[in-house]
């Protein structure tokens, strides 16, 4: 999904994705998960050639933590908006494309 994704927008995306969903009593940027997250891509921040496996497994696990939670917040928005409740027929018309009419056919 992400491979194209350099490090920094990947850790861009990472964290518009987990705050989204934090609720601390702490400063977002001040948290421990956030603190974790930009260490992690300090430390993985490699030039050394023989070091190429380690920065591409830690882009991978990262790339693959940003895609589950996209899609931890789409599944839970998909959640809600279809949440089981009684719909009404033209609520129901409507999720499957059709149209109710308005009023009664006029007779000829």
């Amino acid at each position: 999904m992400s491979s194209s994704l350099s490090g920094r927008n990947l850790l861009r995306s990472l964290l518009r994705e987990l705050k989204t969903t934090y609720n601390g009593q702490i400063p977002f940027c001040q948290s421990l998960l956030v603190r974790h997250l930009l260490n992690e891509f300090r430390y993985n921040q490699l030039t050394d050639a023989q070091k190429c496996a380690r920065e591409q497994e830690a882009r991978h696990v990262a790339e693959t933590y940003n895609s589950y939670l996209v899609n931890v917040r789409r599944h839970m928005e998909l959640i809600e908006k279809y949440k089981s409740r009684e719909k009404t027929t033209e609520e129901a018309a409507r999720m499957v494309g059709l149209e109710i009419p308005k009023g009664p056919r006029p007779t000829l």
